[in-house]
């Protein structure tokens, strides 16, 4: 909405708005759903399982609810600062295969109602033609859900050891912090799982509640002073090409940066057809999946 400050274009003629409310933003989800069900906001998007059968059952005279797919995504952010375990690829290789899809999908989005669990940089089912199958091939020979290699990356990082099934990172026993915003329920099930399956190979993550300002600041101002967050992006186009720099600028990946797929992904979004601009995107896709920068 834009409000000019040109009483010159006013038109006087047209009915009078008295009062014009503009709310920012709300704290938490659960603010926003207060809001909608007193009538202080008009629409909201509901984000969680107990909110939606709520709208359905309660308030199913006074709310309509709307169901339709949105194409955003939430991830892992490492950060890629030198000194941190979390710059090393094969200890995020360890990460992603102490973590399994389908339990995410059924735990931290309600059994697959407020979204699905895709180890890939691209969505082999929203983007069905711009997916790459080599992918998936990567994915399961290396990322794939497996406690045993999840031991064997992390005892591969340079200044890892383990002793009498404990760890340690340049001589000092591993702890790593989880940092996660305190506002979501989804995150919130999300750090107890990691906290879990971190336990299975005897880590320990230790989770912490945060703003998401906070998050956001740790996480795109250097030095990157923080090992494991997580935020997403939301209302994504339907050409890949033009939002795939969001997994390369330094700002949005802990300080991550790759020439090469800087390179492809820019030459993807000037290709002349949209045939050439699937195959570079095809290439990007796989050059991330082997980097590894997000979950």
């Amino acid at each position: 909405m834009c409000i000019r400050d040109r009483p010159c274009e006013a038109r006087y003629t047209q009915p009078w708005v008295g009062k014009i409310t503009f709310v920012y933003s709300y704290t938490s989800p659960t603010a926003i759903f207060c809001a909608l069900k007193t009538g202080k906001v008009d629409t909201a998007g509901i984000t969680e399982k107990s909110e939606l059968e709520c709208a359905l059952t309660k308030y199913k005279s006074t709310i309509y609810v709307g169901i339709a797919p949105v194409r955003s995504f939430g991830q892992l952010v490492f950060s890629f600062n030198s000194s941190y375990i979390t710059s090393y690829r094969c200890f995020r290789y360890a990460v992603s295969s102490l973590i399994c899809p389908q339990n995410i999908t059924d735990f931290v989005w309600c059994d697959g109602l407020l979204g699905k669990d895709i180890p890939y940089f691209v969505s082999p089912v929203v983007y069905a033609p711009w997916f790459n199958p080599a992918v998936e091939t990567w994915y399961e020979e290396h990322e794939s859900y497996n406690i045993t290699r999840a031991v064997m990356c992390l005892s591969r990082v340079p200044g890892v050891t383990h002793v009498d099934g404990k760890w340690y990172y340049h001589g000092k026993p591993l702890v790593l912090t989880f940092l996660y915003p305190s506002d979501s329920p989804c995150s919130q099930r999300l750090a107890q799982y990691l906290k879990s399956q971190f336990a299975l190979i005897n880590v320990t993550l230790c989770i912490e509640a945060t703003t998401f300002a906070t998050i956001i600041s740790a996480a795109t101002t250097p030095p990157f002073v923080f090992n494991i967050t997580t935020f997403g992006w939301i209302d994504l186009c339907p050409a890949v090409s033009s939002w795939m720099t969001i997994y390369t600028t330094p700002c949005d990946v802990g300080g991550f940066s790759n020439t090469t797929i800087d390179n492809l992904i820019h030459e993807a979004d000037s290709a002349p057809t949209v045939a050439q601009t699937i195959n570079l995107v095809k290439q990007v896709e796989l050059d991330l999946q082997y980097c590894l920068p997000y979950i």
